[in-house]
């Protein structure tokens, strides 16, 4: 069975059962976060590769540490889909599950959701590198942010996060920049107009109609564009 099965499967057993994942944080573990795991080469099965509940140095208990040729590579937290994957407090725990054995990524989730952290990053509002929501997000997003924790790539975890946290800041800054489309006339602007006096050098145009024009152009181009599942 392909990743993207195995993802498939999982959506419609969240459908059927999302009642009892609310509720039961075992049940999340068993039969979404674990074939998850199991499909990106984490054998949860094998304790050469996922030890469960292992105490740590500092005796505090995380869900899963996987690891990899005898290193501690990932800390894996997980919840029931009740509780929200933001608070403060449970990134906390996350964070200090992560600090001591010096892993520098974490994982929260509760099947449904996934969130990776980035465990010595100084700004706690900047922790989160990416969020996944297996619901929401397409295959494609899905199948990216899941294989930058596989057991074959592990060691790439900061470069392929980077390159993830990077495009959902632009993702989330263009949205916001097409939302507000007064923003968008006013950048576009200063470039319309010096290019339109390049190409027509004695050409006039007073500045309100250049917006106005620019404004009904950008119109039609957002409203001829696919919809975005996301917004």
């Amino acid at each position: 069975m392909s990743i993207e099965s195995t993802i498939l499967d999982i959506k419609e057993a969240i459908s059927e059962h999302e009642l009892t994942y609310r509720s039961s944080e075992q049940a999340v573990r068993d039969t979404l976060i674990n074939p998850i795991l199991d499909k990106l080469g984490w054998n949860t099965r094998n304790l050469r590769f996922v030890l469960p509940n292992a105490t740590n140095e500092d005796g505090r208990i995380p869900d899963y540490t996987l690891m990899k040729e005898g290193r501690k590579m990932l800390i894996v937290e997980a919840k029931n889909m009740s509780v929200e994957l933001s608070d403060l407090r449970i990134i906390n725990q996350l964070v200090m599950y992560c600090y001591t054995p010096g892993i520098k990524f974490g994982i929260i989730t509760n099947g449904a959701q996934w969130l990776l952290f980035s465990t010595f990053q100084p700004n706690p509002s900047e922790r989160i590198v990416w969020r996944l929501d297996l619901l929401k997000d397409s295959i494609e997003d899905t199948i990216r942010k899941l294989t930058c924790i596989s057991y074959e790539t592990i060691e790439q975890i900061e470069q392929k996060s980077s390159l993830i946290y990077n495009d959902e800041i632009m993702k989330t800054t263009w949205k916001k920049l097409i939302s507000d489309r007064n923003s968008m006339v006013e950048i576009l602007f200063t470039g319309f107009q010096q290019k339109v006096k390049t190409i027509y050098p004695s050409f006039v145009v007073d500045e309100e109609a250049i917006k106005a024009f620019i404004k009904t152009e950008l119109i039609n181009l957002i409203s001829h564009q696919p919809v975005d599942s996301e917004q």
